[in-house]
């Protein structure tokens, strides 16, 4: 998950659209939410999420995921701002 996130973030930070970033991990959430809302009436998952509650662990892995993907854009940022200095070099030079 953490690759796929990261793969997407940067791609999208690539290309200069930081919208899908933003909508998908909403979307995530929301719908996490919605199944754990789902699955609140069985006893039998109680246990799983210990110490936290499951709403506090789907907060708390969302905010973990946001880490990589922070830093996949920085990285796409840099990316993009070395290449385009060696396409305006090349281009300075023809």
């Amino acid at each position: 998950m953490m690759a796929a996130t990261s793969l997407l973030a940067f791609l999208s930070k690539l290309f200069s659209n930081s919208l899908p970033v933003i909508i998908g991990n909403m979307l995530s959430v929301i719908i996490s939410c919605y199944f754990i809302n789902n699955m609140a009436g069985s006893d039998g998952w109680g246990w799983y999420f210990t110490p936290l509650n499951p709403i506090q662990l789907l907060i708390t892995v969302s905010l973990l995921n946001l880490i990589p993907q922070f830093f996949a854009m920085k990285f796409a940022n840099k990316y993009k701002i070395t290449f385009d200095k060696r396409a305006f070099a090349s281009k300075k030079q023809t």
